[in-house]
């Protein structure tokens, strides 16, 4: 674990300094600086930052590596980065962030970013995008709040009564039944309206006072002019109150810090030239978002902000925000999003897209709409979500005693199956797909053939498996 590496490291360091022949040099201090960095030891890693900018030591830097991942001060970021493992898993689910008396240090990095950035204006260190991207990244690393996650499900075990085998009968002619423990899926409630971005501006449309169409919201939309329907300006204003009240200090200080962080940089930050943030900068930004449950700031970011300032969202940018409402179930805006990933020729949908899209609806209940929606996807674009997603559809589907839905789903893989034996035939099926145009054929091939031909809890014996754990049976006749 992390606190066990971290007691290495300092154990590692008490030894060599009971050696008191061994002097403290460039190459010592920088290994010294990574092993500290790696194992998340923040206090140390920036005393060896202070102790190599004090003795006027060159900072170490990879120049082959094109997003500086491994450079001085990179690792000192990577430091943050590896503190925040702990946080990420013993973070409450239940409470969130605003509820906190203390806000730890991890969760709020602003002020080792500042020394970082007043080390890099000490040893003339320019700041690049890529490295406000780094220091951007530390904000969306320490995990997810109760804002925005929910538990939809819990597991149980039921009494099934199923039948003897045919040669064994009771004295009265019938068939003896016994009772066996099967698991069963036991949906819990609905996760609350605020953390649901359709449902929460639902309500609002229902509880509140929709502002006049003159009001200048802070999405920046402007008045209506005859052009736009009253029932779409009313639905911009309602998701602009939305958008304010997770724009507050009160949602989530370190959201707010790590905005205010941006905008120092755009402005020039201790001293250095103004950074003007990229894709991958506002990419962090939108996942820090999307960890604190501001998914209305996060969807604002990805569909006002960044085309304004002339930015395209890519794939990433879309199947963060997909896969942060997927964990609310918000079944509505996944629609939305994949319409417009659909109808961009610039986005392809990939794996990971299709597997937010299909735990969205698995989370919704919908188990016949995300088998529907595999198929389709595969159908029309050639793309299938990890190995993991299908199994994921075969659990809900047994466990919510949907057997035929399952029997659906493994009647697909083995098409699939079956069609992946000669890769031409895959190829002349799906050769106008933006997803082969757009991707690597070798990456494709290995994600379909090992993660779902290749897997063992998808073959016949691990299907079959599967549904005996459910209390169900499964014959080679249902295979095709």
């Amino acid at each position: 674990t992390t606190e066990e590496l971290q007691n290495q490291v300092r154990q590692f360091e008490r030894i060599l300094g009971d050696i008191s022949t061994i002097p403290m040099n460039d190459q010592l201090s920088q290994e010294l600086y990574v092993a500290n960095a790696k194992a998340g030891n923040v206090g140390r890693t920036f005393e060896l930052l202070r102790y190599r900018t004090q003795q006027s030591i060159p900072p170490f830097r990879d120049i082959h590596d094109k997003y500086m991942r491994y450079d001085e001060y990179s690792m000192a970021i990577q430091s943050i980065i590896s503190a925040t493992v702990e946080l990420r898993r013993n973070r409450s689910p239940i409470h969130p962030e605003s509820e906190s008396a203390v806000t730890p240090l991890a969760e709020d990095p602003t002020r080792w970013l500042d020394y970082i950035l007043l080390s890099m204006k000490a040893r003339n260190v320019d700041l690049t995008t890529a490295m406000a991207g780094r220091m951007l990244s530390t904000y969306a690393c320490s995990g997810r709040t109760g804002r925005a996650t929910h538990f939809f499900y819990k597991v149980e075990t039921r009494l099934k009564q199923q039948d003897a085998d045919s040669d064994s009968s009771s004295t009265n002619g019938h068939n003896k039944r016994s009772l066996v423990k099967v698991v069963r899926l036991k949906r819990n409630r609905s996760p609350k309206p605020h953390k649901v971005p359709s449902i929460s501006r639902n309500i609002l449309r229902a509880t509140t006072e929709v502002p006049t169409p003159n009001d200048n919201t802070i999405t920046g939309s402007k008045s209506s002019t005859g052009d736009v329907s009253n029932q779409q300006l009313r639905q911009q204003q309602l998701t602009s109150r939305k958008l304010e009240l997770e724009m507050k200090n009160e949602w989530s200080p370190s959201l707010s810090a790590a905005f205010a962080f941006a905008q120092s940089l755009e402005q020039g930050a201790c001293g250095h030239e103004p950074v003007k943030l990229d894709v991958r900068c506002y990419n962090f930004l939108i996942k820090a978002c999307c960890h604190r449950g501001a998914l209305q700031r996060a969807i604002w970011l990805l569909t006002e902000k960044m085309p304004e300032l002339g930015l395209k969202p890519n794939e990433y940018s879309y199947n963060t925000i997909l896969h942060a409402l997927a964990r609310v179930g918000d079944e509505m805006y996944l629609t939305e999003l994949l319409i417009e990933m659909t109808n961009n020729p610039s986005l392809s949908l990939t794996p990971n897209s299709v597997e937010a899209l299909v735990l969205g609806k698995l989370n919704a209940g919908n188990v016949g709409g995300a088998i529907t929606l595999i198929q389709d996807i595969y159908n029309q674009h050639g793309v299938l979500p990890p190995s993991s997603t299908h199994l994921d559809v075969l659990e809900h589907a047994l466990g919510h005693e949907y057997v035929h839905e399952a029997k659906r789903h493994i009647w697909f893989l083995e098409q699939i199956k079956q069609q992946w034996r000669s890769s031409d035939e895959y190829m002349k099926a799906h050769t106008n797909s933006a997803y082969t145009k757009n991707w690597d054929w070798k990456r494709l091939h290995d994600q379909v053939v090992k993660g779902v031909i290749h897997n063992p809890k998808l073959s016949r014996d691990g299907i079959k498996h599967l549904f005996q754990f459910f209390g169900e049976t499964l014959t080679d006749d249902s295979f095709l």
